[in-house]
């Protein structure tokens, strides 16, 4: 393990910096995770968007794959916190890490992965390796709910589908947003871009949020407007590249998921 080598050779400051790295993923994965959870609704740890799978993806992506126990952490007193009980909480952190853990390595290994982003070839790598990937923690979890009597065997496929999906949104939304913003795009030379982009983002949070803020009809009119979103989305992967794209993505994504779970916008219950 990284930190005891660390240890050995007597870098003291290289190995606080190494620990500090894996607290503060741990912290950040439980938080993602405690939002996540408010979204649940097949079963109470399973939720339909899961952001903890594109911050532990970009994690091991960015700082290196010796970061995975910051992932295992998270995830272990995450679930023990939240009353899950000791047997599915190790079930959890097996599935999760291992899937975080997998994705990163097909996509350096396989892919030749840049964390920029610049090349379609990422983009399509990084969606079929999540798809892939993703089964991983949607499998051991499911079992491992029915395994330990947490959940019925009739709803096996309502909750691995519900989980898969929700992992796989995670790391297509929030992964390449974290990844490509992990190098912020320098304002000195593109300093007209980043007022565009100001003007871009202030449009799109109003455009959004009316769209899927609004109490849903019992018409077709109020899901045509979801069409309104089309013109900000590509402005911003034109004009502003993927830093712009990837913004635009996760602030349309958080918004339509927040609206849906509230019941509103063209994806919600008509009262």
């Amino acid at each position: 393990m990284k930190f005891l080598s660390l240890v050995r050779s007597r870098n003291a400051k290289a190995a606080a910096i190494y620990l500090l790295k894996i607290l503060v993923l741990a912290v950040i994965y439980h938080l993602a995770a405690r939002v996540g959870l408010k979204m649940a609704y097949v079963q109470f740890n399973t939720s339909p968007v899961w952001p903890p799978t594109g911050i532990a993806l970009a994690a091991l992506l960015v700082f290196g794959f010796n970061v995975w126990p910051g992932i295992s952490l998270g995830v272990l007193f995450g679930s023990l916190l939240t009353g899950a009980d000791p047997a599915i909480a190790v079930g959890l952190t097996i599935g999760n890490t291992l899937e975080a853990l997998t994705g990163a390595y097909l996509l350096k290994r396989f892919i030749g992965f840049h964390n920029a982003m610049d090349r379609i070839r990422d983009a399509v790598g990084l969606a079929a390796v999540s798809v892939f990937s993703t089964t991983i923690s949607a499998t051991i979890g499911t079992f491992t709910l029915m395994l330990t009597g947490s959940a019925e065997w009739s709803g096996f496929g309502a909750i691995w589908t519900t989980w898969w999906i929700g992992d796989l949104l995670g790391a297509l939304v929030v992964a390449p947003a974290l990844l490509v913003w992990a190098k912020p795009p320098s304002l000195r030379s593109r300093s007209r871009q980043y007022l565009e982009g100001v003007v871009l983002l202030v449009l799109l949070v109003f455009v959004t949020r009316y769209v899927f803020g609004s109490e849903p009809p019992d018409g077709i009119f109020h899901q045509t407007l979801i069409y309104l979103l089309f013109p900000f989305t590509i402005w911003a992967a034109l004009r502003l590249e993927q830093h712009g794209a990837t913004l635009a993505i996760f602030v349309v994504s958080g918004i339509a998921i927040w609206g849906t779970v509230q019941g509103l916008g063209p994806f919600g219950s008509p009262k």
